[in-house]
């Protein structure tokens, strides 16, 4: 019995390299997609949102399946990995629905509390607050989605002390209460005067985010100029006419605050 001759090079073994490049390309590919998809499965299902926990959460899923693919390597090894695979394809789950849970969670899920200074029911009922509460255009609650952008820098703070916690969350509310109230003003003036501000790419917009306010009036400088302990001068620089009727669409004193003489 003759032993087989090996070649090397790739020219003559090219179709074997042919196939151990695919095979890397699917291999990358599918390392990519987990890359991609778990963090969203860990923020989307399971209510993870720190980067810290999704990276914790994808470690974990990792060692699941290398452990997986060591177990099915064995029973490779012994049985045949085509039986192994179509073992694995052949395995099957039902979904079982338990609808007492989710008539408990439907329950628990549908009350909110909805608070209004209007106290006279008949001219105020339960189903017009709630439908006035829905159609409001901008609300607190829609501003804490800011909570979860990276611009707004919330996971750098660290708070122990339930107090302290306490009060950030009393100085977000009342800030995103702000914001709100400004948007809807700014909304408001601008449809009763028929007028409009530029959006990010210029065109005129009725309906702007306070976001958007926010960026508009990037690069708006006060310059203060003491003498002998004194103001001398003080002027805002670098306000446009946008600058100018958004700051007039307010109340006088944010006309004050920014030093406009109409």
């Amino acid at each position: 019995m003759s032993a087989k001759t090996i070649t090397s090079g790739l020219r003559a073994n090219w179709l074997q390299f042919t196939l151990l490049v695919v095979v890397n390309g699917f291999v990358g590919a599918m390392v990519g997609l987990e890359r991609t998809i778990i963090p969203l499965i860990a923020e989307e299902n399971f209510g993870l949102v720190s980067k810290s926990i999704v990276l914790s959460f994808l470690i974990s899923f990792g060692v699941v399946r290398a452990l997986a693919n060591l177990f099915a390597g064995h029973l490779g090894d012994r049985w045949g990995c085509k039986r192994v695979l179509i073992a694995g394809w052949q395995l099957t789950g039902q979904l079982a629905l338990k609808e007492e849970v989710v008539a408990e969670k439907r329950q628990r899920s549908g009350r909110f509390i909805v608070a209004t200074n209007v106290l006279d029911k008949e001219h105020m009922p339960n189903t017009t607050l709630l439908n006035v509460y829905k159609e409001q255009g901008s609300a607190v609650e829609r501003g804490f989605r800011f909570l979860r952008a990276p611009l707004f820098f919330a996971d750098s703070l660290f708070l122990k002390n339930p107090a302290r916690i306490m009060a950030m969350i009393m100085i977000m509310g009342l800030a995103l209460l702000v914001y709100a109230l400004a948007e809807r003003q700014i909304r408001q003036q601008l449809a009763a005067q028929d007028e409009t501000i530029p959006d990010q790419k210029g065109k005129p917009i009725q309906r702007p985010t306070m976001r958007r306010v926010a960026q508009i009036f990037e690069g708006v400088d006060l310059l203060t100029i003491h003498q002998d302990g004194q103001i001398v001068l003080r002027q805002v620089l670098n306000m446009t006419d946008v600058h100018r009727k958004i700051v007039r669409l307010l109340d006088p004193e944010v006309e004050y605050c920014y030093l406009v003489d109409f």
